[in-house]
């Protein structure tokens, strides 16, 4: 019997906790429709634990962080039918799996958790839309960091302007560097606390200064220029 398990990819997602429970019973729900013994679960793994067997009805009782970076919710639908849902979202990547004979249903499956998922994008998400053009951003970046350091220490031109310029594309390769790792801007954010500024987070922080360093220093190129 033919299977169907094509996944789909899914570009930023930001939930807050009462939508991830909601997401959770997305799946949950389809344990209306299966003789299996399993039980729809989720996980979640950050630096400094892992919480496993997470369920929309017990969710709301564990000690959780502010914010998830890496949540990852399943279903295996027995050993004999071997259908599964699955749900991974990091702060790298996204994607939803559904596994199934019945083409109508996998289809339906990935079609509902896509919508419910692309109805809750961040601002930022158009970043991780074009991955080449981002991509192309950051090697030309590489490429005028190269360029400027050779006019620096080759043709022997220190102006207080190359100096600057060479700041203001230092201080963008950084940032960039950090959204491409997923600590700046992630594909998947999870907003546990509602109430926590974004001014307590360390690594925007850094992010505000390393721009306003550029900013600076870019007034100051031009000034001096």
């Amino acid at each position: 019997m033919k299977r169907y398990d094509k996944p789909i990819k899914i570009s930023s997602v930001k939930l807050t906790k009462k939508d991830i429970i909601d997401l959770m019973e997305l799946v949950e729900k389809e344990k209306r429709y299966t003789k299996s013994f399993d039980e729809p679960s989720a996980s979640i793994h950050e630096d400094e634990y892992t919480i496993d067997d997470l369920n929309s009805k017990n969710f709301s009782t564990y000690d959780l962080p502010d914010k998830i970076f890496d949540l990852y919710i399943y279903f295996w639908m027995g050993k004999n039918t071997k259908e599964s849902i699955t749900v991974s979202l990091n702060k790298n990547a996204n994607k939803i799996g559904v596994v199934g004979s019945d083409k109508v249903w996998v289809e339906g499956k990935k079609e509902e958790l896509r919508q419910f998922l692309e109805k809750r994008k961040p601002c930022y998400s158009f970043i991780h839309q074009y991955p080449t053009i981002y991509g192309f951003f950051e090697g030309l970046l590489s490429v005028l960091i190269g360029a400027i350091l050779g006019i620096i220490f080759i043709v022997k031109i220190h102006s207080i302007f190359i100096i600057s310029l060479l700041i203001v594309i230092l201080s963008l390769y950084y940032l960039s560097k950090r959204i491409g790792k997923g600590t700046l801007l992630p594909n998947f954010i999870g907003v546990i606390n509602s109430r926590v500024k974004w001014y307590n987070d360390k690594m925007y922080v850094v992010a505000l200064i390393t721009l306003i360093v550029a900013f600076i220093s870019l007034i100051i190129g031009f000034i001096r220029k």
